[in-house]
């Protein structure tokens, strides 16, 4: 072999890397003094921040955070959308003297009053607590708006001026005793007994579509009303609640809807219908009366109140397309279509005069066999209309 010597791979010196030291620091604590002037004089956005409580966290005043949003508004257009990472800009120390928009706000009008927001607070909510309106939500806006830039940006400990139209809730003048009552205590309060009427500026969305139907359909539902010898009230409730939308379509013709199944159960035959858009249901209709013309209009819902065209005989129809005929007349056949079909039942009618509205709810649920006005609705529309 000569001068040469074989070794095994194994046998080999390995170069061993150098061990590298590793050094455990730990951040200096350095006291606030001792940061450069330029650092204190910012804060870094954290996750969860808002400008409110950085003003409370930075400059111990969270009714602050206008400053703070004034000082950064170039790259801050929304006080509400502020990023985790954003270098805020802090203000100067408050001067002794503050200006009168900085302050407090203090009622202009004697007969104003103010409110300090608490926590899960809303506008409407205060407008209601305080003036008795949740709608008037806009005024307490419009009055704070120099402090409130948008009505979504309260926070608790603010301070709301309240403007003058409705006694505090401490200073209400407290209802006279009422005599003790001779009924017996089962009795039910009359539905005309309600408060009494408040102005236009108060009036809610429901209260408006009660009066909307009342000075539409009052007539009409008085002359139901004598005729099956129920309350005006009550059947105003079961026409509003039954009774949801248009009779007809804005291009005039009845509105209708084609019920696929019903016919399906009828003829054995399937017609396909997205009931997207008025011309699906009539596309749907015409391919049914190739089939079968009772069926189809059998399977239809007619009319605002959705009656059904199986149901022609116990409205007063002799025939489906009869009833179709007539529900294509005026709205005010269907709304009494809508009531001979409720007269069917008598213990309907029974349970409506007497106001049994647990009762009347699940029966007129049970005749309809889909949803319809609860209990409760049924009451509230009913003392609306009576209150009117």
């Amino acid at each position: 072999m000569g001068d040469y010597m074989l070794t095994k791979p194994s046998d080999a010196p390995r170069l061993r890397p150098a061990r590298i030291k590793r050094m455990t620091t730990r951040p200096l604590s350095l006291p606030k003094s001792a940061l450069p002037h330029e650092e204190r004089g910012f804060v870094v956005v954290r996750p969860g921040d808002s400008l409110v409580s950085l003003a409370h966290a930075k400059l111990g005043d969270s009714t602050r955070w206008r400053e703070l949003w004034e000082l950064n508004r170039d790259f801050i257009p929304n006080p509400r959308t502020i990023l985790p990472g954003q270098t805020l800009r802090l203000p100067d120390e408050r001067p002794a003297d503050l200006e009168p928009s900085e302050q407090a706000p203090s009622p202009t009008n004697p007969q104003e009053r103010v409110y300090i927001v608490r926590s899960m607070d809303s506008l409407s909510w205060i407008a209601k607590r305080e003036l008795g309106a949740g709608g008037r939500w806009r005024e307490i806006w419009l009055l704070n708006r120099d402090r409130l830039p948008s009505p979504n940006l309260l926070y608790p400990g603010m301070a709301l001026r309240i403007p003058s139209g409705a006694p505090a809730p401490s200073e209400a003048p407290l209802p006279p005793e009422a005599p003790p009552l001779q009924e017996p205590r089962e009795a039910k309060r009359p539905l005309t007994a309600v408060s009494e009427r408040r102005s236009e500026s108060d009036t809610s969305p429901h209260e408006l579509h009660v009066r909307e139907v009342r000075d539409r359909w009052g007539e009409t539902l008085q002359s139901v009303a004598s005729e099956l010898d129920l309350p005006v009230p009550v059947s105003a409730a079961l026409c509003i609640t039954e009774h949801r939308l248009a009779g007809f379509e804005r291009d005039g013709e009845l509105r209708i809807r084609f019920e696929r199944q019903v016919f399906a159960g009828r003829t054995g035959q399937w017609i396909s219908n997205l009931h997207r858009s008025p011309s699906d249901e009539r596309l749907a209709l015409a391919s049914a009366l190739t089939c079968d013309e009772q069926a189809a209009y059998a399977s239809l819902a007619m009319g605002g109140a959705g009656l059904m065209g199986f149901r022609a005989r116990l409205i007063g129809y002799a025939s489906p397309r009869a009833m179709w005929e007539g529900m294509s007349g005026s709205e005010e056949t269907q709304i009494r279509g809508l009531f001979s079909l409720l007269a069917s039942e008598p213990d309907l009618l029974a349970a409506a005069r007497f106001e049994d509205w647990i009762e009347l709810a699940r029966l007129v649920s049970r005749l309809r066999g889909s949803r319809s006005g609860c209990a409760v609705e049924l009451e509230r529309i009913a003392r609306s209309y009576g209150g009117l």
